[in-house]
């Protein structure tokens, strides 16, 4: 009789582990499932993300202003002036970036301030390498200054606290300063 409870016991313990073993596989199989899953759709989001027009900005047209406010996720503010409307998103982070669009709907300066810098190459678009290249062969600190004929920008500022601004001169509308971008 003993032998037979021991025998029971040994039967019960043996399905315990081969049923655990079971539920493990199953889980271990689920989980590798929504691994695999969960890779799939980010590797579907890129090529998605990558398949989109790149985001419009400096030189290009007004609806870039509204592409940059969906990218930084921000709230747009608007103000209308005789020769342009300057276009202010300012995002959750408490960064603020102003687009300047001339009455023909080109995008003729942005400026920026907060505690990072923007996406520089969603804001400057076609001019960022411009840019890169100029800060690439650059030497010592400072602000970073550019000034071309077709492109002027400069960017300063320390830990949490960024500004700069750029603008097409080529571009600027009839009786607009330079300064007035900022």
């Amino acid at each position: 009789m003993e032998w037979q409870n021991t025998e029971r016991n040994l039967d019960c313990r043996l399905r315990f582990v081969i049923n655990a073993d079971e539920t493990w596989k199953e889980n271990s199989l689920m989980k590798m499932e929504q691994s695999s899953m969960i890779l799939r759709l980010l590797l579907s989001s890129l090529v998605l993300a990558l398949a989109l027009p790149a985001w419009a900005a400096l030189g290009e047209n007004t609806m870039s202003v509204q592409n940059d406010q969906v990218h930084m996720k921000g709230s747009l503010r608007s103000v209308t002036s005789q020769r342009y409307v300057m276009h202010e998103i300012r995002t959750p982070a408490g960064a603020s970036v102003r687009e300047y669009v001339s009455n023909s709907g080109t995008v003729f300066g942005v400026a920026w301030d907060g505690p990072g810098v923007p996406d520089l190459q969603q804001v400057l678009g076609s001019y960022f390498d411009t840019m890169k290249q100029a800060a690439a062969s650059r030497r010592g600190h400072g602000p970073l200054v550019i000034d071309t004929p077709d492109f002027y920008f400069v960017q300063s500022g320390h830990m949490r606290s960024f500004r700069g601004s750029a603008y097409l001169p080529q571009q600027l509308p009839q009786g607009v300063d330079a300064t007035e971008i900022k």
